[in-house]
């Protein structure tokens, strides 16, 4: 069976997402029944660490440049890809790459170009997704709050919730955050008949396998296609925490609460200096903790010149995050799904600021747990982040729900999920 994995390959995220999978689906192949599992990549520093895993690499076009593939794709609100050109060529490299290769299976993480290019190259290929939400029409009532470009979004949340309930389904499946028009005008430019109105029709599948905690959801109103399979988090060889300034900084023998602090490779360096001035602060001085610094973010030395406190270390290296995770008071992130899990792996609750609409859904789940609280951009500064990290070491409540969701977390068997429902797919697609 020649199985064919497709997604945004010069993504961290979906990149070690994709490679988990790769690896589930490997593992939990009939023993009947070979398997050839390949990658399709447009470059990119991920393409070594799958040929070393044994897995192929296919080439497709256009390759990818830019070391963030936004810049690439001319990413904007509701277009993940905003240049008509891009957005065809990306269309024609993919079908050239199902025509020629003949796929039994494609699984797909989100890359709406891959489903797209499925149904026009290759329609009798059965269609996996692996997403970080249940991006299907059913969906849109789990959403009750307006994203933060909305000028509602500055309504208290109950008014919001309220009007929210009261829109119909269609309408929301209308709202320009989820329309994607330039590529769907590629698809049609193309020769593609069908609807593409928003993603839900674009990432249209035969099962959907949803990378989060069932218990944030409506599970059971979704039908039997999709199915909530807890994270794909990257598994480690790497056990400890062995970097020994970090070790110091998180010592027993310093009685401060501590706090790890990461905004990940989308942060900004605006938002980073407000993290860092209310550990300057006063009430920050008391903290120590360590603060994770991506070079996308910030020149470390530049950040470390920021930096006045002497009981935080700052870093841009590689961090065991959920060993990090068990050992802090709290959590200062962004709301990225892999970074939220891995806090509910840890047990440690979250301060969050969200990038996109994906991370505010992420984030608002864990605050409506009572495991989070959510700050918006424009009031992510020193003094709201000092009172909600003062918040959340002084209330147990926090902690208690932190601690519900780790069990959560270790009571949820991701491999035996995923690789059990792609076999019942791929294998027997008649019994779907």
């Amino acid at each position: 069976m020649k199985i064919l994995i497709s997604t945004i390959f010069q993504d961290a995220g979906e990149a070690t997402r994709a490679l988990r999978m790769a690896g589930i689906i490997r593992r939990y192949a009939p023993v009947d029944k070979p398997v050839d599992i390949a990658f399709v990549s447009r470059g990119g520093g991920f393409n070594q660490l799958a040929e070393d895993s044994g897995f192929r690499i296919i080439s497709a076009k256009p390759h990818i440049t830019h070391a963030n593939f936004h810049d690439e794709f001319h990413t904007a609100f509701g277009d993940l890809i905003g240049d008509l050109q891009v957005a065809k060529a990306l269309l024609q490299g993919e079908i050239e790459v199902y025509k020629h290769e003949s796929p039994d299976v494609i699984v797909n993480g989100f890359f709406p170009v891959s489903t797209i290019a499925r149904r026009m190259a290759c329609s009798s290929a059965i269609g996996i997704s692996f997403l970080p939400l249940p991006l299907v029409r059913r969906f849109t009532q789990e959403v009750t709050r307006f994203p933060e470009e909305s000028a509602l979004s500055r309504l208290p949340e109950g008014i919001q919730g309220a009007i929210m309930r009261h829109i119909p389904t269609k309408a929301k499946c209308a709202n320009p955050a989820l329309r994607h028009r330039t590529l769907a005008r590629a698809a049609h430019e193309l020769g593609y008949s069908e609807k593409l109105d928003n993603i839900f029709d674009m990432l249209s599948s035969r099962c959907y396998l949803i990378n989060d905690y069932s218990i944030f959801y409506g599970a059971d109103s979704y039908g039997e296609n999709v199915v909530f399979t807890g994270p794909l988090i990257p598994q480690t060889t790497e056990s400890s925490i062995s970097d020994p300034c970090v070790l110091k900084a998180l010592s027993l023998s310093n009685h401060r609460k501590k706090v790890f602090c990461s905004l990940g490779s989308v942060g900004s360096k605006e938002l980073l200096q407000e993290i860092v001035a209310m550990l300057n602060s006063p009430q920050g001085l008391d903290l120590g903790g360590v603060i994770r610094v991506p070079k996308e973010t910030c020149d470390l030395a530049e950040a470390k010149r920021m930096l006045h406190n002497r009981h935080i270390y700052m870093t841009d290296s590689f961090l065991p995050a959920r060993h990090l995770c068990r050992q802090v008071d709290a959590v200062v992130c962004h709301g990225g799904q892999g970074t939220l899990q891995t806090a509910i792996q840890g047990g440690a609750p979250v301060i969050g600021v969200a990038m996109q609409p994906e991370q505010e859904i992420n984030l608002q789940h864990l605050a409506d747990f009572g495991a989070a609280i959510k700050i918006s951009r424009r009031h992510w500064n020193a003094v709201n982040i000092g009172k909600a990290v003062d918040r959340v070491l002084s209330e147990p409540g926090f902690r208690i729900q932190s601690r519900k969701l780790e069990l959560i977390a270790e009571n949820t068997d991701t491999e035996k999920i995923i690789g059990t429902r792609f076999w019942k797919v791929a294998g027997d697609p008649k019994r779907v």
